[in-house]
């Protein structure tokens, strides 16, 4: 297993890599897939579900209700699909090809690639921002965490942290500052998991979207 997504009805799915490659719902039917990695997320209508193909070179669209999965289409993007991501309107898809260092643009509607923006090496995992005007990508290689535009992939920020950074979770939760402390200058947090290391680096993510690493976990 290596990616889980929640549906809009509760039930879980489920990504499985390796020789059984699937995807499924928890407690529920499996479907196999003839390869998967990384990504899966819901559309925002919550009946279609977009998937990682790995080495197959695809982003799987499937349909989903009330538990049942159908595979619709596979929409053919890179060499190796890592992370797939949905741009906060929907609008747009973006999947990250790992050997190739390269996030890639689909038009989900056409199905077609309609850009690549050059990323660091090996792209992992893709977070936008919450303003949907610019996207994390971390780097497994790179030991690092960038920032791009959304619409034109212009790199608007790096920062290093730990071997083989993976996972990523943003956070707008601001705790109270103890006595004595100044208040936090961050809007938000990236939580980011560095796998060949026993931390989490929180990074925080300032107004103007500036990246400083505020604390190791």
């Amino acid at each position: 297993p290596m990616s889980l997504a929640m549906a809009p009805d509760g039930r879980v799915l489920v990504l499985s890599a390796g020789a059984k490659a699937s995807i499924s719902v928890v407690n529920g039917a499996d479907l196999p897939l003839p390869d998967a990695f990384l990504g899966l997320t819901f559309a925002p209508d919550g009946k279609t579900v977009y998937a990682g193909g790995g080495a197959r070179g695809v982003v799987y669209e499937l349909t989903y209700v009330s538990g049942d999965l159908k595979l619709a289409r596979e929409i053919k993007a890179s060499d190796f699909v890592s992370d797939v991501a949905l741009s906060p309107d929907g609008r747009l898809l973006y999947a990250a090809d790992l050997y190739a260092n390269v996030i890639v643009v689909i038009n989900p509607q056409s199905g077609r690639v309609i850009d690549r923006f050059k990323t660091g090496r090996r792209p992992y995992r893709i977070l936008f921002h919450p303003d949907g005007g610019s996207f994390f990508v971390s780097s497994w290689a790179d030991a690092a965490v960038y920032q791009y535009n959304t619409v034109n992939g212009e790199e608007l920020g790096r920062i290093r942290l730990g071997p083989h950074a993976i996972d990523m979770v943003l956070s707008a939760y601001k705790p109270e500052p103890e006595e004595g402390q100044p208040a936090a200058v961050w809007k938000y947090r990236l939580f980011v998991a560095a796998s060949n290391t026993n931390s989490v680096y929180v990074v925080g993510i300032g107004d103007n979207k500036t990246m400083n690493l505020v604390d190791t976990i």
